[in-house]
């Protein structure tokens, strides 16, 4: 209901304004001649001029505040609160953080899979960068981070020998593809 007030409000407004409500512009169904060229001329509008409103001027409207007892102001702020989430502030600073970052993840996971036994650049095989490259749409940088613990340049080079691309790479291969063409 205030969304009604509020336009009926500006309706007021402008219609005291500018005076009188347009008049619709009906459609004529006779066809032009394409020697004359048909120019409809418009009314100039005339402000009031007690308002003294020049054409580049700037209209502010200021509407009075309702009163509101102060509980229900209360709520409605606690209500507005809880719609708006907080925006999630970033770990990282700088792109060095994010790099050294990356770099302790592979280093964590390196020493996780030596601990059980395994190489790491035992799980570089074809099927499983196909499976994740592809089928899971991962990036190198999450293989070498979460999955192998090597660093992404080996994982890029050994999915490179095996003819594989992340989805990424191939986006950019595209761009780039688009950008030389032009």
């Amino acid at each position: 209901m205030a969304l009604l007030e509020i336009f009926k409000e500006d309706y007021e407004f402008l219609s005291s304004l500018y005076g009188s409500a347009p008049q619709p512009v009906r459609a004529h169904k006779r066809k032009a001649s394409p020697s004359a060229p048909v120019v409809a001329e418009a009314e100039p509008v005339v402000a009031e001029e007690s308002l003294k409103v020049t054409p580049g001027t700037k209209i502010r409207i200021v509407k009075k505040e309702e009163v509101v007892p102060a509980e229900q102001e209360q709520d409605d702020q606690e209500e507005e609160e809880e719609l708006a989430p907080e925006p999630k502030p970033s770990k990282f600073r700088s792109p060095k953080e994010v790099r050294n970052w990356q770099k302790e993840n592979e280093e964590k996971k390196y020493a996780e899979l030596m601990s059980q036994g395994i190489v790491p650049e035992s799980l570089l095989t074809q099927e499983n960068l196909k499976k994740w490259l592809e089928k899971e749409d991962r990036t190198y940088a999450y293989i070498a981070r979460e999955l192998v613990g090597v660093s992404e340049g080996v994982v890029s080079s050994t999915a490179q020998k095996f003819g594989l691309k992340s989805s990424v790479n191939k986006k950019r291969a595209m761009i780039a593809a688009n950008k030389v063409k032009k």
